[in-house]
């Protein structure tokens, strides 16, 4: 319980960032599906990428992704995971741009490689 009144007190700021229209497009539509949020998933990657990866995470990217029109986004997170988020990409000299760009890109191309889900046949109607 302690832990949760931590939480609500915690020191927050607004993270802005931009990314690719056509990939924040499909991005949207696949949170919007599998019910997500979007700050969510934002705020889970700030905090897996602190604590388990660093800048070989990123690839280069396509031309035609180079090319889209960047739209911005804001989010609200931990001040704390922004700092350690920030320090860490700083070190590594990467743009947070680039490394959201990397994870909406791998996120939407994990989703779309899923089987898709078949509705099962009822056992009646196999007989």
């Amino acid at each position: 319980m302690l832990e949760m009144e931590e939480n609500t007190t915690a020191k927050r700021t607004v993270l802005a960032i931009t990314l690719p229209d056509g990939v924040l497009q499909r991005f949207k539509e696949i949170v919007r599906h599998e019910g997500e949020s979007m700050p969510m998933l934002f705020v889970q990657f700030m905090a897996n990428y602190v604590r388990f990866m660093d800048k070989s995470f990123l690839c280069p990217f396509s031309q035609e992704i180079l090319e889209q029109k960047k739209r911005p986004i804001s989010f609200v997170v931990r001040q704390e995971l922004c700092n350690d988020f920030s320090s860490k990409i700083k070190l590594e000299q990467v743009k947070k741009s680039h490394l959201f760009t990397q994870f909406v890109i791998n996120y939407v191309n994990f989703m779309d490689s899923r089987p898709k889900k078949v509705p099962e046949k009822c056992e009646m109607e196999s007989r």
